[in-house]
């Protein structure tokens, strides 16, 4: 395992939110988002936080949050180098799944869809506002060692390993130390861990998903003019997954400023909304490697659910490339005078008065 003094670790990628920016002809280093704070969720209301947005570069980032180890000097073992292949192909091909659908049959884009989804995926079990959910997902790994033996020493030293991070993180995040930990092994053993056909065990478990003869996948994009007014698509701090029904599942997700993805998986044999006779339940349903695709353009009921369910599942914020992300009310910013005064009363007159004749 190679080390990495990088330390910035974002949780969403700056690739994926550069998708996002408010200006993407600027320079990365330059690049910003709008960052909302929810402050009602039911009836969706949010409130920018800063007028300019917040810098890329830093936002949805924590230090060192993916370091197994931290060495002597600047550098670490961290899972950085591992996610850059996703987000680099997260970037890439978004936007050739974009530029393409208006020209091409959206049925014909399956295999950027599956390695979207696939990357989207690998953004939700690095999400640290999931990390009790992402244990539970994969609790049958509690425990396990990598099948290498390169791998597997790295991943025993680990367990002594020197982490600063550690009690910070359990603090925000709300989770124990062995938590923590065993939500950064299970991360390594999902995309550390090689397995046949180039692949490694969360693409594995994906191609499984996708060739099970059983689930019916569908896949539906919403593309938006960037000539519409108010046609702001959010990008949410956690993955929206929902399981609305018995044997179905429901996943949304931001794909740049101008558009989303809804994922609908139905396992036929074991959602119970349509009954099964005995003789059906022993069919094979043939839907291996068949996907669904629908692709829909300004749409706006559709948008106004999708940020809804933004607002509603968020941890704390949400994010735009827009001031006004369509079909949430957007509470005007508080000037930070005004700000200062509520919470400080007439005090604040006299502070400043006094500054003023001190020379202050």
């Amino acid at each position: 395992m190679k080390t990495s003094i990088a330390r910035n670790h974002h949780f969403i990628s700056q690739a994926e939110q550069r998708l996002n920016a408010i200006d993407a002809t600027v320079k990365p280093r330059n690049q910003r988002i709008y960052n909302f704070e929810i402050l009602q969720r039911e009836s969706p209301r949010i409130r920018k936080i800063k007028s300019a947005g917040v810098k890329i570069e830093s936002n949805l980032a924590r230090m060192d949050l993916y370091a197994l180890k931290v060495l002597e000097g600047a550098e670490q073992y961290n899972l950085e180098v591992a996610f850059q292949k996703y987000e680099n192909d997260c970037s890439r091909i978004t936007r050739t799944l974009l530029k393409n659908l208006k020209a091409s049959k959206p049925e014909s884009l399956k295999s950027e869809l599956l390695r979207l989804y696939v990357l989207k995926l690998v953004n939700t079990i690095r999400n640290p506002y999931t990390i009790k959910r992402t244990l539970e997902m994969f609790r049958e790994l509690r425990g396990v060692l990598p099948g290498s033996e390169t791998l597997q020493a790295d991943f025993i030293s680990f367990d002594c390993a020197s982490r600063p991070q550690v009690a910070k993180i359990c603090s925000e995040f709300g989770v124990s130390e062995d938590e923590y930990v065993s939500w950064l092994k299970v991360i390594f053993l999902l995309i550390m861990q090689p397995l046949g056909e180039g692949l490694n065990l969360i693409e594995s478990l994906i191609k499984n998903l996708i060739e099970n003869t059983n689930v019916i996948k569908n896949f539906l994009i919403y593309r938006y003019d960037e000539g519409l007014e108010g046609r702001g698509v959010l990008l949410c701090d956690r993955m929206i997954d929902q399981r609305p029904l018995v044997g179905t599942q429901m996943q949304m997700f931001n794909l740049d400023a101008t558009a989303f993805m809804v994922v609908i998986l139905v396992d036929v044999k074991n959602q119970d909304f349509v009954s099964l006779t005995p003789e059906d339940a022993s069919l094979d349903f043939r839907q291996g490697n068949l996907i669904h695709v629908d692709y829909a353009e300004n749409n706006l009921e559709a948008l106004k659910n999708f940020n809804q369910h933004c607002v509603w599942l968020a941890n704390a914020n949400v994010f735009c490339a827009s001031e006004n992300p369509f079909g949430v009310d957007v509470e005007m910013q508080i000037p930070v005078e005004e700000s200062l005064q509520n919470r400080f009363g007439s005090n604040l007159s006299s502070v400043d008065n006094e500054a003023a004749n001190s020379g202050l």
